[in-house]
């Protein structure tokens, strides 16, 4: 992302286009597929690079010592604690699908979480004056680990979240743009991407995945609706809505996740009876 001159909060990792599609790569969603610009939600899954996210069995959260060396840091446990509430209370269809809490920063995985393939993310702090973003997931490094990959892709197992102090912290930005930058960040934990490769891009701004709401601390509908299909906790799709496509098709969406399968007209009384499209 980019606000003016300033990078934030990018995922270190090719990003994706507005006008793609991505099919479901678990199991139950697999002939299903999403347009960006309808769902406004946009996840590392699929057939797209990369494949990395988290299982969607928990996310843990700790501490670097490294924030302790920056003062614009100094609030960063409330940041982390807001950040944190804002994933694990958003519901998706009056569950709440995403599972993430707060850990000693000297915590390790034990081997019961390693069998359920917990996510340990590490927030660090950061001086880099070569780069103007905001803070980065790193996706790929050395810090990162992953479990053995599945149809779905590779799940994270460690994962580290970089706070650059050159430009978050260097007195321009509020502590509400730290605790946006890190709800943003942890999205991109569970398997979130950024919503366009444009990063003057207004088109998504009323998303938390999405640009130039700097001020956004929780995550929107359409975000939430992303994470429980990434994190498998939405897996039957039911609520449907047609869209006619052609003569010969129309799209059946999904109304909890605005995923679409193309289906072929069904014709009654010179029209589809799902989508009402005039036939000939």
């Amino acid at each position: 992302m980019k606000v003016g001159k300033y990078f934030v909060a990018v995922a270190a990792v090719v990003m994706s286009f507005i006008f793609s599609t991505t099919a479901y790569a678990h199991d139950s969603l697999y002939s299903m597929t999403h347009k960006v610009a309808d769902t406004k939600w946009d996840i590392f899954e699929g057939s797209t690079s990369p494949n990395r996210h988290s299982s969607g069995h928990g996310i843990y959260v700790k501490c670097h010592s490294s924030l302790a060396d920056y003062g614009a840091f100094s609030d960063i446990e409330d940041c982390v604690t807001g950040a944190i509430n804002a994933w694990s209370s958003a519901q998706f269809n009056k569950t709440y699908p995403i599972k993430i809490s707060r850990v000693d920063d000297t915590y390790k995985l034990s081997s019961v979480d390693t069998n359920n393939e917990k996510t340990l993310v590490m927030i660090c702090a950061v001086s880099d004056t070569s780069e103007q973003y905001w803070a980065q997931t790193m996706l790929y490094g050395s810090k990162t680990t992953c479990y053995t990959a599945t149809d779905s892709g590779q799940h994270l197992k460690t994962v580290r979240i970089n706070l650059n102090a050159a430009t978050l912290g260097d007195g321009s930005k509020t502590r509400t743009n730290i605790q946006y930058t890190l709800t943003h960040e942890l999205g991109h934990a569970i398997g979130l991407k950024d919503l366009s490769s444009d990063f003057d891009d207004s088109s998504f701004k009323e998303c938390l995945m999405g640009y130039q709401n700097w001020s956004m601390t929780k995550p929107s509908v359409y975000d939430v609706n992303g994470a429980a299909v990434i994190s498998g906790k939405h897996n039957t799709h039911n609520q449907y809505y047609y869209k006619s496509r052609n003569a010969t098709y129309h799209e059946k969406h999904c109304g909890l996740c605005d995923g679409y399968v193309l289906e072929k007209h069904t014709k009654s009384g010179g029209k589809c009876i799902y989508c009402n499209r005039t036939l000939s």
